[in-house]
């Protein structure tokens, strides 16, 4: 083992030495945080100026292959709207209040599974 001795030939005090790694590994976090954001920045930056000049398709590529080659997912794909119409046909027999409530199940079930997607923010059901 060796010894740590200063040049009287004590051995430096360790909490002092504990307070030096403290504050060290309290300015890495610092800088570490720092960085974070300004990946955070840099990211959403990026996002938004694909989006505002329409280049969604190669950005999306381009996030594709950046993301394989780093240690996290930095950045995000364009965020898009669209309107999906679906057309169901359900043929059956009975009578009107077994069809209504029947409607009623089939657009409360939409409804249950479609608007627990994250990025749904509004379903419309007509018939």
């Amino acid at each position: 083992m060796t010894d740590i001795t200063t040049t009287g030939g004590e051995a430096p005090p360790i909490n002092d030495e504990l307070a030096r790694v403290h504050t060290r590994l309290a300015e890495m976090e610092r800088i570490n945080r720092n960085h974070l954001e300004d990946l955070t920045t840099i990211a959403e930056a990026i996002r938004e100026e694909a989006e505002s000049r329409d280049w969604c398709d190669e950005y999306g590529t381009f996030v594709d292959r950046l993301n394989d080659r780093t240690h996290g997912t930095w950045l995000e794909h364009c965020m898009a709207s669209a309107e999906i119409t679906f057309h169901v046909r359900v043929e059956g027999s009975g009578t009107r209040r077994d069809m209504d409530d029947f409607i009623d199940r089939i657009q409360s079930a939409i409804r249950s599974t479609v608007e627990t997607e994250d990025n749904v923010d509004e379903v419309y059901i007509d018939y």
